[in-house]
């Protein structure tokens, strides 16, 4: 017997109606769980597990049901192009960062300095932009891209050490931003 939501909060404490597409029913001896995939009012961290187990299946399927691991892929954006470049780009960068010793052995992070690394390479972009000089080490480069690619790579080995999804939650922010209204909140810029 499956425990009640008060007994077990976390647990298989719903039950769905599953029918197929065409309306008929399904294998009644079949188990089936759903799994919540969009951010809005769900557990961020439980969401984001739901969207490595669908990735996982969609790969798993990819050959004997090609329409509907393509169809998973393209609804929920699991194979979406900036994301594949953002992991590429990632881990290269990081594994550059780890052969120049900057990334320590023992696995720890220093959260603090990681972020101020991150402010530092801001700093420099506003300062290559306040100077106008070309960059010192790509001087066919404005010293602003540079500075701005240095930020973002900062942001890459940082979220690839702590194991954080940024490609998506930049495409899942965006997608909040536009349904914002104009200037909202009574923000000047």
């Amino acid at each position: 017997m499956v425990p009640t939501k008060e007994e077990n909060p976390n647990g298989l404490h719903q039950k769905y109606v599953v029918t197929k597409a065409d309306g008929s029913s399904v294998d009644p001896d079949a188990e089936y769980f759903v799994l919540r995939l969009d951010y809005k009012g769900g557990d961020v961290s439980h969401v984001r597990a739901c969207r490595a187990a669908l990735s996982m299946y969609a790969k798993a399927i990819q050959e004997r049901i090609p329409d509907l691991a393509n169809d998973l892929k393209e609804r929920y954006d699991l194979h979406h192009p900036f994301i594949e470049a953002w992991l590429l780009m990632a881990k290269r960068t990081h594994q550059t960062n780890c052969d120049k010793g900057f990334v320590a052995e023992d696995g720890n992070i220093d959260h603090g300095t990681q972020f101020m690394l991150m402010v530092c390479e801001l700093c420099e972009a506003f300062e290559a932009f306040r100077s106008s000089a070309p960059d010192d080490k790509l001087p066919w480069r404005e010293g602003r891209e540079v500075e701005l690619g240095d930020t973002v790579i900062r942001i890459m080995n940082y979220a690839t050490q702590a194991k954080l999804n940024v490609a998506p939650a930049m495409i899942e922010k965006d997608e909040y931003n536009q349904g914002r209204p104009y200037k909202h909140g009574g923000k000047k810029f």
